[in-house]
Formats: structure tokens, C-alpha cells, sequence
């Protein structure tokens, strides 16, 4: 259930993309990357502009984590939101980082 004034375009995109494939699909049995994306569908429908995202990283594989990074680092661009993650996967921060330095 999203509020009536939310930005429709970029939540209808999300929900179509990463939602409505698991939406008969009960709480506890969702992947943590499902999790994460109604999560965030939620907030950016509240209109959050900062989300802190505490070690979410280590629990996907670093390949889905970096590609994680990838599709929110855009999103947060084009919302002007600011995405703050965590991870104690090396391998997965110093790909990111090189590709946030040099943009």
C-alpha cells in the first residue's frame, strides 16, 4: 500500500521490475534482495530521501551486491536521495568506489 501522491513513474518502474514477480510470495519466504527492493519502493513512496542500509550488503553474493549498487547508485541520482550502505565485503566497496570516484 503506497500513499495516494507518490511519484507513480519511478514506483510503477521499481514495482514492475523487482516487485510483482514475488508478490504472492509470503514475508518469510522472500529473498533478502526481494526484501530489500519493497523496502525501498516503500520509502522512496514516503518520500525518504535518505536511507541507511546497515551490513545488507553481506548478505547477497558480491556479484548481486555490486549490481544491487549499480541500479540504486542511479536511482538515488535521479530522486536526489542519498543511499548510505554498509559491507564488510572488500571486494564489493573497492569496485563501487573506483566506479563512484571516477564518475
Amino acid at each position: 500500500m503506497l500513499p495516494k501522491d507518490a511519484d507513480q513513474s519511478v514506483i510503477s518502474i521499481l514495482t514492475d521490475q523487482y516487485v510483482k514477480k514475488v508478490r504472492t510470495t509470503q514475508g518469510s519466504a522472500l529473498k533478502p534482495i526481494d526484501q530489500f527492493w519493497i523496502q525501498f519502493i516503500r520509502g522512496l513512496a514516503n518520500r525518504q530521501q535518505v536511507f541507511v542500509l546497515a551490513r545488507y550488503l553481506d548478505q547477497l553474493a558480491p556479484r548481486d551486491a555490486r549490481q544491487l549498487l549499480n541500479d540504486v547508485r542511479k536511482i538515488a541520482a535521479d530522486n536526489e536521495l542519498i543511499i548510505i550502505f554498509t559491507t564488510v565485503q572488500e571486494s564489493v566497496f573497492e569496485s563501487f568506489k573506483k566506479q563512484v570516484l571516477t564518475r
